[in-house]
């Protein structure tokens, strides 16, 4: 069978090694992958290492910022081409499956119901924090695949009640990946001076300010505590990183936070650290806490969708409120002075991620979605000529 897997970006995060770890699946099951990708990246080697056959093909990628009138106008009136460019890769390739790994791109559902393929739509967003009425919108598309994945149970229900008719035909398949990278050391203890780790993109939604702010919290309560904020920004949020420094001199710990940047390798990172935290306000899935977990460190996270189905009791990491970092330097105060406890979550955690989030498993729902994608797609096909 022929996939063709359609990915929103080129670089290194948590859904772009999704990417590889779906396309190494693929391959190994005996398909041939093409994936399309919208610019050059450090992901485009990674995705040939894994065994497919990359396109860079400049196809819009849907951003809130579209949501507007007079930008959504210029996406409309581009449609036909976008369509056009999508539906030539289509039967170059002979695709007999489309896999749209995000619901940022719908113009390839359309595509491959236009050009009478199967269509597959990996759902790993759920915007929760737009109006109704644009979380209707952007799932709207999603009526046209014939199977959809959802990365978490959150998501799942996320699409099925703001999506139309999604119930039926929504699968879960949780994330996984070769967690044997991230395990550097085993946990040796909280050091004299505390390092907490955070990992993700710079922006409002996974939270780097609640962390600061609790950072301060800490400081003031006498634990002298370091943060390391390891990530970049999305491109239009260059004033959110600003913000964030401005943050941190403003509440006196400028001296006490590391912009670290952007890393394809955070193990090193997790293996410095001494507390992970997630403090995301939306989270559909979060493989970030995930991997710190694998990487045997006590883990911290705020009490949303996807965070509290991978920390799902207390004793493989802890919780406090979304955007509280009051609640947040209470549970790290908590954990920093607790050496037992640290020591019982991080080894906890670790042996938790390990048994429910391996690539195997991941790998096997990935390669079965496909196939009922396309048995739907045939059965609807049979049925329609009778």
């Amino acid at each position: 069978m022929k996939v063709l897997l359609a990915h929103p970006g080129s670089e290194l995060y948590g859904s772009d090694r999704m990417a590889v770890a779906a396309v190494a699946a693929l391959v190994e099951a005996g398909h041939v992958v093409t994936v399309v990708i919208p610019d050059h990246g450090p992901l485009r080697g990674l995705l040939v290492e894994a065994g497919a056959a990359v396109e860079v093909v400049e196809l819009p990628v849907l951003r809130k910022a579209l949501l507007h009138p007079r930008p959504l106008a210029g996406l409309l009136a581009r449609m036909p081409r976008t369509l056009t460019l999508a539906r030539r890769i289509i039967v170059k390739r002979q695709i007999d499956v489309v896999y749209a790994n995000t619901i940022t791109q719908p113009w390839w559902l359309v595509a491959a119901r236009l050009s009478g393929r199967a269509a597959l739509v990996h759902v790993r967003e759920a915007e929760t924090e737009v109006p109704v009425i644009a979380q209707r919108l952007l799932l709207a598309p999603l009526t046209l695949a014939h199977l959809a994945i959802a990365n978490s149970e959150s998501t799942k229900q996320h699409v099925v009640q703001r999506g139309f008719r999604m119930g039926a035909k929504t699968r879960v398949v949780y994330n996984g990946k070769e967690w044997s990278s991230y395990f550097r050391s085993s946990f040796a203890g909280i050091s004299a001076k505390p390092q907490l780790l955070f990992v993700g993109r710079l922006s409002p939604r996974k939270g780097p300010d609640v962390a600061i702010r609790s950072l301060a919290l800490l400081l003031a309560r006498g634990v002298d505590a370091r943060l390391t904020i390891v990530g970049s920004i999305f491109p239009g949020y260059e004033w959110y990183d600003a913000e964030l420094r401005k943050l941190a001199d403003e509440s006196g710990v400028s001296d006490r936070v590391e912009f670290a940047g952007f890393t394809s390798d955070a193990a090193p990172y997790f293996a410095r650290a001494d507390v992970i935290v997630v403090p995301s306000r939306i989270e559909p899935f979060g493989t970030v806490a995930a991997e710190g977990m694998a990487a045997e460190r006590p883990t911290v996270v705020s009490e949303v969708q996807g965070l509290v189905e991978i920390v799902h009791r207390d004793e493989v990491g802890l919780t406090f409120p979304v955007g509280d970092p009051e609640k947040l330097a209470d549970v790290l105060e908590r954990i920093i002075g607790d050496p037992e406890l640290a020591r019982r979550v991080a080894e906890e955690g670790r042996r938790s991620v390990l048994e429910r989030f391996s690539t195997e498993a991941y790998s096997r729902g990935i390669v079965s979605a496909v196939a009922e994608a396309c048995a739907l797609r045939s059965g609807r096909r049979q049925k329609d000529r009778t």
